[in-house]
């Protein structure tokens, strides 16, 4: 039961770690992301340029120290972001 929670404790942390590192708008393009939807979608979907998503997904890997779609993917289900 004790391990449990720990792993429950530091999923919880690290979570809450790599939320105050991303703004929620680019919590919003994780997930976005995660969810399959191409740089266009993700525009159209939040009412911005494709080209302001490119800088956001360069902002978040930056940020989090990943360099494609998919290790943002698993890092957000990681993360418990999605």
């Amino acid at each position: 039961v004790s391990s449990a929670l720990e792993k429950l404790l530091q999923r919880e942390t690290t979570k809450a770690d790599a939320v105050q590192e991303l703004s929620p708008r680019e919590i919003e393009i994780i997930k976005q992301v995660a969810a399959g939807l191409r740089n266009t979608e993700i525009g159209n979907k939040l009412f911005i340029s494709e080209g302001t998503v490119k800088i956001h997904l360069h902002n978040i890997y930056q940020k989090l120290g990943v360099d494609s779609r998919t290790q943002l993917a698993r890092y957000a289900q990681e993360k418990g972001l999605v």
